[in-house]
């Protein structure tokens, strides 16, 4: 479980979790490789996305510790960036290899509230909501799918209620408690 302490860090440094679909993430990083690997860019690389999509990289990047600001991308081996891009290169069990380690330093306070092998999408939402500081709504449902898509592309089992989308809607109680009541919504209301 995170501590208060963990939490008002992760809070208060601004991080959150990355909400953009995974495939973006992937396209970026595959564009990203195909740079030459001594030319270093900026710290706001220019892959032909949209400004949304690209800040939305960037707050990824910078969640997964591969990035800081104002800081190059440097493909050199010696940085996290360099090694991720560079095992990508050399196929998808050396870029899991190398992925899996920063999504668990990255989301640590998360994953210790969450057995991801045995929990539900709730737990998950409850722990991105309290924890995480991730915003109900559109933004959680896509926080969930980025780390759900990516844990699932490193090989960690996870469990059946966690990989198969929910319907969740807001409990009353949330209001109330804070962010930590979903439920399973038998109408539909939104999909996480």
């Amino acid at each position: 479980m995170a501590t208060a302490e963990t939490v008002v860090r992760e809070k208060a440094s601004g991080r959150r979790p990355p909400y953009l679909p995974y495939s973006t993430f992937e396209r970026a990083l595959e564009a990203l490789s195909r740079r030459a690997p001594t030319a270093p860019g900026p710290a706001r690389p220019v892959l032909g996305f949209s400004a949304a999509q690209d800040s939305a990289l960037i707050s990824a990047l910078r969640f997964l510790n591969l990035v800081e600001p104002d800081r190059l991308i440097d493909s050199a081996e010696r940085t996290r960036m360099g090694r991720l891009l560079a095992a990508r290169q050399k196929g998808r069990g050396e870029y899991a290899h190398q992925l899996l380690p920063l999504l668990k330093r990255a989301y640590r306070p998360i994953l210790r509230a969450v057995d991801v092998e045995r929990g539900t999408r709730a737990d998950l939402a409850g722990a991105l909501l309290e924890v995480g500081g991730v915003l109900p709504g559109q933004m959680l449902a896509r926080t969930i799918r980025f780390l759900v898509k990516a844990l699932e592309d490193c090989g960690v089992t996870l469990s059946p209620n966690i990989t198969r989308a929910q319907v969740l809607r807001k409990g009353a109680a949330v209001a109330a408690r804070g962010a930590s009541s979903w439920r399973a919504d038998p109408r539909g209301a939104a999909q996480c």
